[in-house]
């Protein structure tokens, strides 16, 4: 597929199933995996992309990514396995003028802890636990390249009781 919206803005689209080569032995049925992608351009020059996708044995997850004519851009991915962890990071560059840039990102998501998993000599025996996560950071760089300032934060729970709250 492919179009223009009432504003001028272009686009295509692509969308794809496939039998993978597995069964689901519970149910005898064949699974699948089912993915789409979708490109354009806006009337003002921003490009984009995005592409997702869900399968039978793997989960789901997505990615977009959009850049600006000033160079500014960023990227976002998230997903989702079967064991039920889910996951989300975004990062990008921002052109702030004057030839200053800004790297920036964030990231979280949660992990369900297995039966069985170890961690500095401590074996999981229960159902339940959760891991989860959070990091955020930004760097700016002044137009010769020189780091101008940085900034970092990290907060989380292993799920063994251990839990941190960093900033730097």
């Amino acid at each position: 597929l492919e179009g223009e919206n009432v504003h001028g803005d272009l686009w295509k689209e692509e969308w794809e199933n496939t039998q993978l080569n597995a069964i689901n032995e519970a149910t005898g049925e064949q699974l699948m995996s089912r993915c789409g992608k979708k490109s354009g351009n806006n009337r003002d020059g921003k490009q984009w992309t995005e592409a997702w996708g869900t399968d039978d044995i793997y989960g789901q997850w997505g990615t977009r990514h959009e850049l600006c004519v000033d160079g500014t851009e960023w990227t976002e991915h998230w997903g989702s396995n079967a064991e039920g962890d889910k996951w989300c990071a975004k990062w990008g560059v921002n052109k702030l003028g004057l030839g200053v840039t800004e790297e920036w990102g964030f990231k979280n998501g949660e992990k369900k802890l297995r039966v069985g998993q170890e961690m500095d000599g401590e074996t999981n025996m229960e159902e339940g636990k959760i891991e989860t996560w959070t990091e955020q950071w930004c760097k700016t760089f002044e137009d010769d390249g020189r780091l101008a300032h940085t900034h970092a934060e990290k907060v989380g729970d292993n799920g063994f009781g251990d839990r941190w709250n960093e900033k730097w």
